[in-house]
């Protein structure tokens, strides 16, 4: 996670959260004032015993949970309560699915360049995959393939705005936090559909 991550002064002091069923297990959401703030792919194997026991995680999502771990730490040092509310952020997780701009229900924190990049992968189509130098073409900056890598690698809000359909140029899949089978999990299940 973006450790310069800071929650803004006029948000609510509320941030609602529900861990969501998903083909790969499940997706931990929190949102805030109608955002979502983070989303992060979590397992079912070993308690972590964070803010009571709602959620798990199996060893092959370490990376997942390192970064859950640090926005629970930024959140309880700014002062935030966690609020469980599933109906909450699943309304909030279907009007995503089903708008146009679903870049509208995120709040973004990142670069200027992560959330041009950000932006960028959400209007790639379910089903379908560009390369990381397509990807780049996409934001203008054609060589800056390194850096559209590294701007999907801090991506804070996982699985809804879609990484995993950015591969490498050779077809293979590429990096990913999860590792490369959950990635190709969810490009094949899109793929399908």
């Amino acid at each position: 996670m973006n450790k310069k991550v800071v929650l803004s002064d006029a948000c609510t002091d509320k941030i609602s959260y529900a861990l969501l069923e998903m083909p790969v297990g499940e997706l931990f959401v929190a949102c805030m004032d109608g955002k979502v703030i983070y989303a992060s792919l979590v397992g079912c194997d070993a308690d972590l015993g964070l803010v009571g026991s709602f959620c798990v995680a199996s060893n092959q999502m370490e990376l997942g949970i390192a970064g859950l771990r640090e926005f629970l730490e930024v959140i309880k040092v700014q002062g935030y309560k966690l609020d469980p509310n599933y109906d909450d952020v699943f309304r909030l997780v279907n009007a995503i699915k089903t708008h146009d701009d679903p870049i509208a229900y995120f709040e973004l924190y990142g670069t200027e360049f992560q959330q041009k990049v950000w932006r960028a992968v959400v209007q790639i189509k379910k089903g379908k995959v560009v390369t990381y130098s397509k990807l780049a073409e996409m934001v203008g900056r054609p060589k800056a393939v390194r850096a559209v890598a590294n701007a999907l690698a801090a991506n804070n809000i996982a699985f809804l705005i879609p990484c995993h359909r950015v591969i490498r140029s050779d077809g293979s899949c590429g990096g990913y936090r999860w590792g490369e089978r959950v990635k190709r999990q969810l490009i094949s299940r899109e793929a399908a559909k």
